[in-house]
């Protein structure tokens, strides 16, 4: 069966596999549970039913993914949404990282143990030994310099984590196992950036490397070979099949250096399908086992209730969700004006009828309160036409039929923020405010965000809070001046030059009760700027079937796929292969003709 929905064609190729044995002409079907199909002359047809129940060691477990999000892209150098955390956390290895506690730990990886120096500028790092990356090579310090190297050279991604911590160079090898990398800064969150870090293979990296390119000698740093669908990487699994906005696969790296327990996870089809009901369809019928956190409320309850699914959520609201306005255009220039915007925000509808009532709560200032150094004392701006009035009237554009039509812009696949945009639309209509709402693709919004005269007016966000839930991965990265370059670092353009002095000397100080005191007065002087619309704290949520375990929802595991943490319990999923199964032991000494569909390439290999 084929389903075709935009961006998707799910095509079975049929090809033939020719069996030649001595003996009577007999034709076996043999049915497995991808469906493959053995096609014979009448009158001579056996037909056996391999039935597989509950899974045994080196059972082959091949998950599907759904959804209508990107692929991602994947050099780990480049992406730093929900796509990419799909692919690096399986594809690469870092220095350290999370437990899946609430709020989460950080404990040794790659790094067995590490020490700090006394003024907090050098972090030495003792790494395992015998680590393989895909090819075979062993992973060293080397790979680790040149990593970070790469990273802050390139400047993309996640690299905004170390700017003006770390440069190019800062990083040394102490010996073969051995790394230091030393700040040029004070970092108090360091070590909880770092499982954001993934290690590259130099030699495979250099191997691929084009030149003339934006990087020097070294040319284009074999980016365009890694985006094209390739890894360089040594964590459990392996990237194939890539097809940009379509789809991947992962496949299991049997020299993984943590090694593989019976019912981990073999592999992971990711498929790009638009439409919702496909999906549903594709979980009903077993042929999807997982699909991603962004979908409507109907989808999320129905999940909840098919006796062959679940939702994971997340054990607090986790995520900061904003209307970020650009303050750096006409009419939200002015203070007072975003605050009368503010007050058009129907906060409880928003939480209770759009989002559920999935244990969303009401964003009480720039941070949420599942974070240390929460400010509780922030009052919040209410759902209030008559105060949003006096607020407009004390703005300089406070006659508001000479205001301007202003755009609301959200991702064209979230569904929830859609609706966020109408709701904030029909209410300031009543006051003769014009909003207009559109749909952007990811890239386009992302490209747009980059320049505050492109940025549009109002913007919905989803912050992702990567190193949480120290504050200063929402606080830094949503509200310094230096960080306005991106979707989720201060898209709102927003400048203040106490909160940057508050901010950077939170950054240099280890005490957290310090920390807090500073934390505390700049979510204050935020919410009084209202440079967004604080929307609401959103649980974070997975759809999947009930027979996959380890899907987990922690503070740092906000949209992290990692594949190695979960494990399948009961009946295998379709596509997958059993213990000890193999083609050749299945069919007896007979001539006969395969003809399969593709997910048959599997069973060869078995």
């Amino acid at each position: 069966m084929a389903y075709i929905s935009k961006g998707y064609k799910l095509t079975e190729q049929k090809r033939n596999l020719k069996l030649t044995y001595i003996g009577a002409a007999v034709i076996l079907v043999v049915l497995l549970a991808v469906g493959s199909l053995y096609v014979a002359p009448p009158k001579q047809v056996v037909t056996q039913t391999v039935t597989m129940m509950q899974t045994t060691p080196l059972a082959k477990i091949w998950l599907t993914y759904g959804d209508k999000s990107s692929t991602g892209k994947p050099d780990p150098a480049v992406g730093s949404d929900t796509p990419a955390y799909r692919l690096y956390p399986n594809l690469y290895d870092s220095l350290v990282e999370f437990d899946y506690s609430l709020p989460a730990k950080i404990i040794p990886s790659l790094a067995t143990k590490w020490d700090v120096s006394s003024d907090g500028l050098a972090y030495t790092f003792y790494l395992k030994q015998g680590v393989k990356f895909h090819d075979g090579s062993e992973l060293t310090a080397e790979a680790v310099k040149f990593s970070m190297d790469r990273m802050m050279t390139m400047k993309q991604g996640v690299s905004f984590m170390w700017e003006g911590r770390i440069k190019p160079g800062n990083t040394e090898v102490v010996d073969k196992y051995t790394v230091r990398i030393k700040l040029d800064k004070k970092f108090a969150p360091f070590l909880g950036t770092l499982p954001y870090f993934n290690i590259v293979n130099p030699e495979v990296i250099k191997a691929h490397t084009e030149k003339p390119g934006p990087y020097g000698d070294m040319g284009d740093y074999g980016g365009k070979w890694l985006n094209a669908g390739n890894d360089a990487g040594s964590g459990p699994y392996v990237l194939k099949n890539f097809r940009a906005e379509e789809s991947f696969d992962l496949e299991r790296f049997e020299g993984y250096w943590k090694g593989w327990k019976p019912n981990q996870i073999y592999g992971m089809h990711f498929k790009q399908i638009w439409e919702e009901s496909t999906v549903r369809q594709l979980m009903e019928s077993g042929e999807c086992q997982i699909t991603g956190s962004f979908r409507s409320t109907e989808f999320v309850k129905w999940a909840d209730k098919f006796a062959g699914t679940k939702v994971t959520y997340s054990e607090k609201p986790l995520q900061p969700h904003y209307l970020t306005m650009n303050t750096k255009k006409d009419p939200l220039d002015d203070k007072w004006f975003r605050k009368g915007l503010s007050c058009l925000f129907d906060y409880d509808s928003f939480i209770k009828n759009i989002r559920g009532d999935i244990g969303d709560q009401r964003l009480i200032g720039p941070m949420p309160r599942s974070y240390w150094g929460h400010n509780s004392d922030i009052q919040p701006y209410p759902f209030d036409v008559a105060k949003a009035k006096e607020y407009f009237a004390k703005s300089k554009y406070s006659d508001l039929s000479k205001v301007r039509e202003l755009t609301f812009s959200y991702i064209n696949v979230i569904e929830y923020e859609r609706l966020a945009g109408l709701l904030l639309q029909s209410k300031a209509a009543e006051l003769g405010l014009k909003i207009k709402v559109e749909s952007l693709p990811w890239a386009q919004y992302v490209d747009r965000i980059s320049k505050p005269d492109t940025t549009p007016d109002i913007v919905a966000v989803t912050q992702a809070p990567f190193y949480a839930p120290d504050p200063d991965t929402v606080l830094y990265n949503m509200w310094h001046t230096t960080t306005a370059i991106s979707w989720s670092r201060n898209p709102s353009y927003y400048d203040n030059p106490r909160v940057d002095e508050l901010l950077d000397k939170a950054r240099d100080i280890v005490d957290q009760e310090e920390r807090a005191k500073l934390y505390k007065e700049v979510q204050a002087i935020v919410n009084d700027d209202a440079p967004v619309i604080f929307a609401s704290e959103e649980v974070g949520l997975t759809p999947h079937s009930k027979q996959l375990s380890g899907v987990s929802w922690n503070v740092q595991y906000l949209h992290w796929l990692g594949l190695y943490g979960m494990w399948w319990e009961g009946t295998l999923p379709k596509g997958s292969i059993p213990a000890g199964f193999s083609l050749r032991s299945a069919v007896p000494a007979l001539p006969c003709i395969l003809v399969d569909s593709s997910s048959a390439r599997r069973y060869e290999a078995a």
